[in-house]
C-alpha cells in the first residue's frame, strides 16, 4: 500500500487535509461447478481501484 498526504494550517481553528492511497490486490479464485461434474474453473483477480 502506498500513500502520501498533507496537512496546511488555515488559521487558529482550521487546516486544510488531503489524502492520496493507492491499494493494488492480486488473488486466485476456484470455483467448484457442481452441474458440471464438479469441474473446477481457476482464474486470477486483480482489482486495481
Amino acid at each position: 500500500m502506498d500513500s502520501a498526504g498533507a496537512d496546511i494550517p488555515l488559521g487558529e481553528h482550521w487546516a486544510l487535509n488531503a489524502g492520496v492511497w493507492y491499494i493494488d490486490i492480486d488473488t486466485t479464485a476456484t470455483v467448484t461447478l457442481k452441474d458440471a461434474g464438479d469441474s473446477k474453473v481457476r482464474f486470477d483477480v486483480e482489482i486495481d481501484p
